[in-house]
This record gives C-alpha cells, structure tokens and sequence, in this order.
C-alpha cells in the first residue's frame, strides 16, 4: 500500500509546515541571506536585531515538535544502504546512476504517484529544488526516511538548507516568509 501524504503530514504534525507561506519583505530576506555568511551563534543581523535561524527558532515557527533523535542525519553520516532505498520505490531490478562506483541518482519518471507527491513535497518545503527529473541520492534518502516513518529534524535541514544557499551564490531565495517573520 503506498502512502497517504495527509496521513504523513498528520502523523509527523507538520500541518503549520505545509500551509501555504505567507508574504514576505524581499528587503529582509536578501539582507538576511547576505549577512547569514557570517553568522554569529546560529543567529544573523538584520535591521538592527539579531535573528536566529537555529532549530529552535525554525521548530516553533512551524509547530514541529522538537526531534530528539534525527535519524536521517544518523544515516547520512553512516554509509547508507542505497540498494535498500532504490528497492523500496522499485519493485524491479531498478539500477542508481552512478560516478566513481558510488551511487549518483535515478529518473523520477518511474515512480509511483503516491512516491511522487511526497517527492514534489520536498522539492518545495525542504531541499527546495527547480527540477525533480532526476532524483539524487541525498533527495532519496529524505524520501524514504519520510515514507518509511523515521525521525528528521526538519529544523536542522532547514538551517543546513539555509548556511548552504547563504554560502552559494545564486540569485534564488528560499524560505523568505520564515525569515521574515523570525
């Protein structure tokens, strides 16, 4: 059976977290992100004020309860089994792309409808990407972890996603309500 995205989204108590954002001030959110290089304890100057864009900041604004273990970042550190991941969208002998004898990505074109949502889910609330056509193994992960019932600490993966466009240069801002209102 595959998964209901409203029973996912009830059962992990991220209703806050998927409603649509509000308007933001572009002014703050691109002062934010200019200044965020250089955080000072998780927290960044905007306007005069300090803000923080820690979990403990990103976790109430959204109503999530606190993680107390983060599997998905348990699991990245350690060497993931990535067949087990392919094989749990696939039924078939479904092969990774891979570089160098490590697995790259695969084509989303193949997935289940209830896989795709959940993925499209993603690629708008959490690792925030264009395009999903192809499907990396970082993206993979989160999408079993998320499918499969384990623990994420969705606070952690937004400030990583936060330091990560910060640091990158692009022209794209991403979560610009929640910067705005922290």
């Amino acid at each position: 059976m595959y998964p209901n995205i409203h029973e996912i989204i009830h059962g992990r108590q991220w209703s806050t977290f998927c409603k649509h954002p509000q308007a933001a001030s572009m002014r703050i959110v691109r002062e934010f992100y200019a200044n965020a290089k250089e955080h000072t304890n998780r927290s960044t100057f905007v306007q005069g004020k300090f803000v923080p864009f820690n979990t403990d900041a990103i976790d109430p604004y959204f109503d999530i309860p606190k993680a107390v273990i983060d599997e998905y970042n348990e699991y990245i550190i350690m060497e993931p089994n990535f067949n087990k991941v392919i094989n749990y969208f696939f039924k078939s002998n479904k092969q990774w792309k891979m570089s160098k004898r490590l697995p790259l990505s695969f084509k989303n074109s193949q997935l289940y409808g209830a896989y795709k949502c959940c993925l499209y889910f993603i690629a708008t609330r959490l690792l925030l990407m264009k395009h999903v056509t192809n499907i990396t193994k970082d993206i993979a992960l989160l999408l079993y972890y998320i499918l499969t019932g384990k623990a994420i600490n969705i606070g952690k993966l937004i400030y990583i996603t936060i330091l990560f466009f910060a640091n990158t240069p692009h022209e794209d801002i991403w979560f610009p309500s929640l910067i705005t209102d922290l």
